[in-house]
């Protein structure tokens, strides 16, 4: 009797630990280096409200904030955890900058703040700034206004990890809102090759973003040869288009897969980025690189990531302005951009080579001249739906690149430049060639 009794309080504390263990954590990070804050118990936070962590949390040197949960060691953040970025000590009332630090992608070699080895499959993981408070995230690490390759991060989010060629952790299932991002300078956001049966339905979604002054890694070259070096970042003051801040937009177009604010490819199983109620401005890049890419790496067709219904990528209720492109991409579909305000791009919204199931409505897309994206003084085309024969990943070519099921619906475009190889159709939008002569 006695041992059947303590089997059943055995039992009894393993279901509670279980359920207490379900119980979401909440985490706070603050801008202190890795002294003590005012209210700090433990030199570098102890990751409460009243005694968050710092900058460099796990005193290595290296300014990684919430990457620390996210790392592979203990401690880490699981699904339906928040993360809040607090300025001072959490009381809602200040501002302030998190100048990140960088390390190397083991797998992409590339510099980066953010690369997380942890997979919330079963919830997302939340990373906000603390109500009321306004947190931005630099890469800027040292705050000079200028990016330097050696030790600054080209990447917020990358997406690749060492010993997962899958991929079947690093990019889903968050929830980033309410903070403000800049200062990146090449791809800000990469995900990429996202094979396996995890992702289904998984969304990485941002939410009341503001996402800005990107990209000045890329500034530099000729058109067709672009040259990524150091670059800097132009204050947001008067004209400050692309042209005068030194980015040359026709030569970043000659480099797409680098020059996007979100590179978006070869995603399956329902896997979808989501950006909604944000502001996106001051980029030389384009918005979204938008990859299907129906083919695995051994070159057998595989079109798993083009005939999921379920993913892609939405982009509603947004305000857009002053950046090389909204959006290029081939292979693949569901790519839907909805009721945004955009004006002063370089290139408009393009989908080529076989994608389906796009949409494009209530959009106002508009070239007005604030921001000069080109020494022309032009914008180029608003919607570009074309196929341009870049075959070679078919088996089939021909139809097998055509693009088809797309809607493009109750836009108003005006004040742009029509390409040559460009198609704006009539139907369902109000089009005006220009209101000013630019």
């Amino acid at each position: 009797m006695r041992r059947f009794l303590i089997i059943l309080i055995l039992l009894g504390i393993g279901a509670l630990t279980d359920r207490v263990g379900a119980v979401p954590s909440v985490y706070f990070f603050s801008d202190c280096a890795t002294g003590k804050l005012s209210n700090s118990a433990s030199p570098i936070g102890g990751g409460t409200q009243s005694d968050p962590w710092c900058l460099d949390p796990g005193g290595d040197g290296v300014k990684e904030s919430f990457d620390y949960l996210m790392n592979g060691v203990a401690p880490e953040a699981v699904a339906n955890d928040t993360i809040y970025l607090c300025a001072g000590a959490c009381d809602g009332t200040e501002s302030t900058t998190y100048y990140l630090g960088s390390h190397v992608n083991a797998v992409t070699g590339v510099r980066c703040s953010i690369d997380p080895v942890i997979n919330p499959i079963i919830g997302p993981i939340k990373i906000a700034g603390f109500p009321g408070e306004s947190v931005t995230l630099s890469g800027d690490t040292n705050n000079d206004n200028a990016f330097d390759s050696a030790t600054e991060p080209k990447r917020f989010w990358d997406c690749r990890i060492a010993g997962r060629p899958t991929n079947d952790s690093c990019g889903f299932n968050y929830f980033m809102h309410d903070l403000t991002i800049e200062k990146y300078a090449e791809r800000t956001f990469n995900f990429s090759d996202g094979y396996g049966t995890w992702g289904s339905g998984l969304n990485f979604t941002l939410d009341n973003m503001i996402l800005q002054k990107m990209g000045a890694g890329l500034i530099g070259g000729t058109a067709g040869a672009p040259t990524f070096t150091n670059g800097y970042y132009a204050p947001l003051t008067g004209d400050e288009g692309l042209n005068a801040m030194g980015i040359k937009a026709d030569v970043i177009n000659a480099s797409l897969d680098n020059s996007a604010l979100f590179i978006w490819g070869r995603m399956r199983h329902g896997a979808k980025l989501i950006i909604r109620n944000s502001q996106i401005h001051h980029l030389g890049q384009i918005v979204l690189r938008a990859n299907g890419n129906c083919y695995n790496v051994t070159g057998s067709v595989d079109y798993e990531a083009c005939s999921d219904g379920t993913g892609g990528a939405l982009i509603e209720d947004n305000l857009i302005y002053n950046v090389q492109g909204l959006q290029n991409g081939h292979e693949g579909q569901n790519w839907t951009w909805r009721r945004n305000a955009i004006y002063d791009y370089f290139e408009g919204i393009s989908f080529e080579q076989q994608q389906s199931h796009i949409i494009v409505e209530d959009n106002d897309i508009s070239c007005r001249g604030v921001y000069v994206v080109h020494p022309s003084g032009k914008c180029r085309t608003a919607i570009n739906a074309y196929d341009q024969g870049e075959c070679n990943e078919t088996p089939n070519g021909g139809d097998a690149c055509t693009s088809h099921d797309y809607r493009i619906r109750r836009n108003r475009i005006w004040g742009g430049e029509r390409r040559p190889d460009s198609w704006v159709p009539a139907w369902g939008n109000f089009v005006r060639r220009a209101q000013r002569s630019f």
